[in-house]
């Protein structure tokens, strides 16, 4: 859920109704990243999601005012 869904981990901590020291240490044991780590990663990767978005978006306008 944390890594692939990119929801926080105190989120998911408190939809499984287990502490986040709990998820901490079932993520540990999984050889996951931390909940730190891991919605600092969901964050970059929705920001570069972002950006990349952007910049199609900005490219198609550069190629439309060039033609």
């Amino acid at each position: 859920m944390i890594i692939e869904q990119g929801r926080p981990s105190h989120e998911v901590a408190k939809a499984l109704g287990i502490c986040i020291d709990t998820l901490r240490s079932c993520l540990k044991a999984a050889g996951a990243p931390s909940p730190g780590q891991a919605d600092r990663q969901s964050r970059d990767a929705k920001r570069l999601r972002e950006l990349e978005a952007e910049n199609r978006v900005l490219r198609k306008k550069l190629e439309e005012a060039a033609a």
